[in-house]
């Protein structure tokens, strides 16, 4: 399955390109000065797992998820993580091939998150939405105190929306609060348990919804060619793309940032990107590969019972993570069941 980001390399001076008046271009530059992820199937579902945590510890963890690198690219198979959360292909909605997001340094603590995917047959598509996400406590001030810029603020809230003026405002009822909680399904329990909603206010204020800055010029387009209600329901759509990704974004920096978690591999493709280079083809790019790593006690335990890797991921992957004062662990107490009578990968998978 061909990568998204070398089909955004191949995308760069295409018709969706020119379209969108050079934001892939763009896109496709500081892309390639990104560290490239690729998150394998055990890690999606950690990152199940994480999102499934109290608000409080997710929270807490914040303060030690931030990205490795100034530019950082991380892109997954929709279908596989889609099938870990139980996700379905909407009535209207193709499921994308591969979706990939580039989370951008823009001042120390603070980071801009721009989403693409790739439809197979239909090309490369750009989200024009991005969510700037504050990655430490300074960071998070900063922030604050840039949102108050009241002509930054107009001029995103023109463009895209009311929406984008209300997640400035910091300002929640408790009813709001609940409203926002019960459509993510993993905040249900926590509606009637006040420290947690409080975590779930708090967790609000460290994202915020803006204009891709990659894009501002092609919304700003739309604005002038389309009618207001049109413009709307566009903009609409926009958002529903987001909708759960900034979370499985966050998720994946906390498991990535644990001091026992996730261990990457980079690849070595300098043989095949020799061949392709000699043929006129574009290199490709080399990803760290992300995987789940055991706890010692899981694979102590897996070992003494003979388990096989397949057994021992279906186990691992209920596990855990602890905030501690010197950083996240990733937790995995111990191996549960009977390697006789596991249950499938997929079905245990979603049902933990």
């Amino acid at each position: 399955m061909p990568r998204l980001a070398d089909e955004i390399a191949r995308a760069v001076g295409g018709a969706y390109d020119q379209f969108m008046l050079g934001a892939i271009s763009s896109f496709a530059e500081n892309l390639k000065r990104a560290e490239c992820f690729e998150i394998s199937t055990d890690v999606a579902r950690a990152i199940y797992t994480v999102n499934n945590s109290r608000p409080s510890t997710t929270l807490a963890a914040l303060p030690f998820s931030r990205p490795p690198y100034k530019y950082t690219w991380v892109e997954w198979a929709a279908a596989e993580v889609n099938l870990i959360f139980g996700r379905n292909e909407s009535d209207d909605k193709e499921m994308p091939q591969r979706i990939g997001a580039l989370i951008e340094e823009l001042i120390p603590g603070v980071s801009a998150v721009t989403w693409a995917w790739h439809h197979p047959g239909k090309g490369v598509n750009l989200c024009p939405v991005s969510v700037l996400m504050a990655w430490d406590i300074e960071g998070l001030n900063t922030f604050r105190s840039i949102q108050r810029d009241p002509v930054v603020e107009e001029a995103a809230a023109r463009l895209f929306g009311e929406k984008y003026r209300v997640a400035l405002q910091q300002k929640h009822t408790i009813d709001q609060i609940k409203e926002s909680a019960a459509t993510i399904k993993s905040w249900r329990p926590y509606l009637n348990n006040p420290p947690e909603l409080d975590a779930i206010v708090e967790l609000e204020n460290w994202d915020h919804i803006t204009g891709s800055a990659y894009c501002m010029k092609f919304a700003a387009m739309l604005t002038k060619r389309l009618p207001s209600d049109q413009f709307d329901d566009i903009r609409r759509t926009w958002y529903e793309d987001l909708a759960g990704e900034p979370c499985f974004v966050r998720a994946f920096l906390i498991l990535l940032n644990t001091k026992n978690g996730v261990v990457s591999s980079r690849e070595d493709l300098s043989r095949l990107n020799r061949a392709r280079k000699k043929s006129g083809k574009k290199e490709l790019r080399e990803f760290q590969i992300t995987r789940l790593n055991l706890s010692q006690h899981a694979a102590r335990a897996a070992g003494q019972r003979r388990a096989t890797a397949a057994e021992v991921r279906q186990h691992y992957v209920r596990g855990h993570f602890k905030v501690r004062k010197s950083g996240v662990f990733w937790w995995s107490p111990f191996v549960r069941g009977n390697s006789l009578d596991a249950a499938p990968r997929e079905h245990y998978a979603v049902k933990g």
